[in-house]
Order: structure tokens, then C-alpha cells, then sequence
């Protein structure tokens, strides 16, 4: 699909945040108890960025590459889905078909009249999980197929179908169940076969690859549970593949998430793809913008715009999360192999950056900027302007990012993981100083960054405020 100026445009100044992107997302792995990580970034068409940081193991201190196995967990849900509405486009399931009708083991209980689209957006009200509280201890088997039926038929469902979102990792097993047996192939050939080579992806699967073991990472434990953070051993998910027991690399998962986008017709059409995407049940009634959930994928508003995807978290200690915005077509793929890691708020850290980049430069409302602070009208900066001050500068107790983003200079403060929300606008006035022409009134709104250079026209030192910092491969620590 050809593209239009404008188009071409945004992501040229998309592409020009990538090195800031890359020195946050560096510095957010400094900064917390992350034992591993990957991050993909696709859009126009095309992988922009991908990342491997820490180690596969804690023990054995193997360093991460791009091509590295992780579980993404309940992630495996939206493959499920995909699944499912193949099967609903040719012919052989209804989305209302009753569960009975295609588990014959259900006839007689409640939870077969529940629908398989019950199941898909989890309003089915059936039981959460399987009864074995020794899986998350990582030291009991996962269920096998009768397993799961086993406990719907014991437990059922704890609510009707249709009074509240409940969500169930039996539920979307149960849909693993059906797949397998309305596809005639079982569950893991059926995906592997009308998914993951339907993309051409080389490094997703939905369960342990036994032939494969010495490329998956390892999870960790919670840094709150043990020092040093304990490994976990790997472990295959059975009937639990359809709900939680998927691998995959950062990259390929963006590839896949890219095939949600419309016009995109090698996993679903249009049609099936806008029932899959559509605003579902909500996780909080009475919070309007809280996430909801619709067959399989996840809808929620971020900074006035839609996004969709899914997140996880392996009970052998790794966790992930990849979302997309189906009007700009950027996926962000995060996986780390820790509990406790932020992958969602580092997913959003990194779209928060790209849609910054992505802003007008000339925007006299644009990001960074507080017109009713400091009115002004911001110019687009050239490359050369941008490299002359963007950089990590640090002191004793603070870090602080000149950053390039798009034609724009932005001041961040990484100690949070929101790069964007406090971000400060800069203007150069010479080569020697900056001003500040977008902070709070409560920060330092129209006061100057001095620049002090070396000969050969690097930063030696900037100085604002209160503060004196260096640029971090000049910083040599505090001189009391």
C-alpha cells in the first residue's frame, strides 16, 4: 500500500528517535530487577528496532540475543482466538455454538450451554484454573485434556454466562480442546499449521519445544521472593498450550501483531478481524477508561488513542506484553524473564517516545510544550543542531536525557517510566545555550541550560538550575 507524503514524513521522524529510544530503554534495564530482555518495534511495513539485554540465566550468565525463546504466556489467548475465527470463517463453528455441541463430555452440565463465544470474551463464568496450586510453585504437572474437562465438570461455573467479565484460563483450554477436534488435527498442528507457517514465523510455538531447550531463556522469580533472584526450570503447558503455554521472540511477535492490521488478510479477514478487536466487557464498570476485553485481544485508550494486544505472565517466571495501534500500524513487543518486570509500562514508555517523534516539530501546541506558560512558536531542529546537545547527562544523585525525538529537543527525566508526560521542550539559542520553552510553571519554564564544550566541540559539562551534570562516559563521580 503506497504511501502518502505526510505519511513518509512521520515515519522519517519516527526512525530519528530510534537512538533515544534505545539509550531509554537501556537505562529503564539499569534500573530495575530485570534479569533479561527483548524489544521489537515495527511500523511501515517493517521491523524499525530490535533489542536483546541481560542474560538467559542468572546462573550460567548467558547473554540474551534477538533470537532467544521466551513464554509469553496468556499472549497464547489471541492465538487461540485467531484460531477459533478461522474455523467460524469456514464453515465448521458458530461463535454461538454451545460448548456441548462440540464437547459431548459437557452435555449434561451448566457450563455446556455456555457459548464458545462466551468463552473467547470471558463472560462464560467458568471456574479461573485448574485446581493444581503447586503449578505456580512450578512443581506439579500441568493438566492434561481430561484434566480440564474433569474440573468443569466438578466446578463449573462459578457466575452465569453474560453477568460479568471473569477471566478463565480453563475456559480458553476448552477452546484449545474444541480446535483441536473440529480442526481434525489437534490443537498444535492445527496452529502451527494455519498460523505461525501461515506468517512464516521461525521462532513461535505453542508449548515447550523439547528439540529446542537450549535457546529459551529461563525465568526468574520475583526480586521480593529470594536474593539472588532464584531460576526457574522450564516446563511444558499441555492443556494449558491454548491459554498460556506459547513461545516466541520479540520480533516475531510484532510480525504476527501486524497481521491483526486491516487489509491484512493472512490470519482472518476484515470482517472477523473487527469482531475480534471490538470494545468487549469491561475489567472496571465504573472506570470508563479501563481495558476491555473482546475475543481474545485487549482494547484500551492510551494518550487519546485506541490500542490492542495482550499481555502475560508464565508461571515459570517470565513476562510479556505487546500492543498495536491499529491506525498508525506500530507494534511494540516486550519480553522479559523476571517477575515483577514492567513490560507493560515499558511497551508504553517506548509508544509514548514514538508518538512524541512522530508530533509536527512546528506544532505550536505540540508535545513539550505549555503555550499558556511560554507562548511560542517551535521550529523543526536539523540533525546537526540535535547532536550538538542530545545525550545522557548524570551527577551524583540525578540522570537527566536531552533527548532527539523528530525534529525536537525534549528534557527527560528517566526515573520514571513515563519518558513523555513530564517532558520538557528545548529551543537552542546558541550553540552554547538552550531555553527552556515548554516546562511546568512549577519546573524551570523559560530559564537557560548553559552548555560548556571541549575543543573539539563536545559537552563537557551542561549546567541549569541547581544542577551540574556530564555527560555519563565523562562522569567521573562526586568530589567531596
Amino acid at each position: 500500500m503506497s504511501r502518502t507524503p505526510e505519511q513518509d514524513a512521520t515515519i522519517t521522524r519516527m526512525d530519528a528517535s530510534l537512538d533515544y529510544i534505545r539509550t531509554w530503554l537501556q537505562t529503564q534495564f539499569d534500573r530495575h530487577d530485570i534479569p533479561g530482555m527483548q524489544v521489537a518495534v515495527r511500523y511501515g511495513g517493517m521491523s524499525r528496532l530490535s533489542e536483546a539485554y541481560g542474560v538467559t540465566n542468572l546462573e550460567t550468565k548467558e547473554p540474551v540475543t534477538q533470537g532467544h525463546l521466551f513464554r509469553i504466556a496468556s499472549q497464547s489467548k489471541t492465538f487461540t482466538a485467531v484460531a477459533v475465527l478461522q474455523l467460524v470463517e469456514r464453515g465448521l463453528l458458530r461463535l454461538d455454538d454451545s460448548l456441548s455441541r462440540h464437547l459431548s463430555e459437557l452435555e449434561n452440565n451448566a457450563a455446556g450451554d455456555v457459548t464458545v463465544r462466551d468463552l473467547l470474551n470471558h463472560t462464560a463464568g467458568i471456574v479461573r484454573d485448574v485446581p493444581t496450586a503447586d503449578l505456580d510453585q512450578v512443581i506439579a504437572p500441568t493438566p492434561d485434556e481430561n484434566q480440564v474437562i474433569q474440573t468443569v465438570l466438578e466446578r463449573g461455573c462459578v457466575f452465569p454466562s453474560n453477568v460479568t467479565l471473569k477471566y478463565s484460563n480453563v475456559g480458553y483450554s476448552l477452546l484449545g480442546i474444541i480446535i483441536g477436534r473440529v480442526g481434525a488435527v489437534g490443537y498444535g498442528a492445527y496452529v502451527n499449521k494455519h498460523i505461525i507457517a501461515a506468517l512464516g514465523l521461525q521462532n513461535t510455538g505453542p508449548d515447550l519445544d523439547l528439540d529446542r531447550v537450549t535457546e529459551f531463556v529461563h525465568g526468574h522469580a520475583g526480586p521480593h521472593a529470594r536474593r539472588p533472584q532464584a531460576v526457574l526450570p522450564l516446563m511444558t503447558s499441555h492443556a494449558n498450550a491454548p491459554c498460556g503455554g506459547f513461545f516466541s521472540t520479540a520480533e516475531d511477535l510484532t510480525s504476527y501483531y501486524a497481521a491483526h492490521l486491516m487489509g491484512d488478510n493472512r490470519l482472518l479477514n476484515d470482517d472477523s478481524k473487527r469482531r475480534q478487536q471490538h470494545a468487549g466487557w469491561s475489567s472496571n464498570p465504573i472506570d470508563p477508561t479501563a481495558p476491555r476485553y473482546g475475543l481474545g485481544i485487549v482494547r484500551e485508550s492510551f494518550r487519546g488513542r485506541t490500542l490492542l494486544g495482550h499481555s502475560g505472565g508464565h508461571p515459570a517466571g517470565q513476562v510479556s506484553d505487546t500492543v498495536f495501534d491499529p491506525d498508525s500500524g506500530v507494534v511494540i513487543s516486550v519480553l522479559a524473564n523476571g517477575f515483577g518486570s514492567p513490560v507493560g509500562e515499558l511497551t508504553r514508555g517506548v509508544l509514548s517516545l514514538l508518538y512524541a517523534a512522530a508530533a509536527d516539530p512546528t506544532d505550536p501546541a505540540g508535545v513539550g510544550l505549555t503555550p499558556g506558560v511560554i507562548p511560542t512558536q517551535p521550529i523543526e531542529l536539523n540533525t546537526s543542531e540535535l547532536a550538538r546537545f542530545a545525550g545522557r547527562y548524570i551527577d551524583q544523585i540525578d540522570e537527566f536525557h536531552l533527548a532527539a525525538l523528530g525534529g525536537k529537543l525534549l528534557g527527560i527525566y528517566p526515573d520514571g517510566l513515563d519518558p513523555v508526560g513530564a517532558a520538557e521542550r528545548y529551543a537552542v539559542v546558541s550553540p552554547n545555550e538552550l531555553r527552556n520553552v515548554g516546562a511546568s510553571a512549577f519546573a524551570s519554564a523559560g530559564e537557560s541550560i548553559t552548555v560548556v564544550r571541549n575543543t573539539d566541540d563536545s559537552v563537557r559539562r551542561i549546567q541549569f538550575g541547581r544542577s551540574v551534570m556530564w555527560p555519563v562516559e565523562r562522569y567521573e563521580g562526586p568530589s567531596f
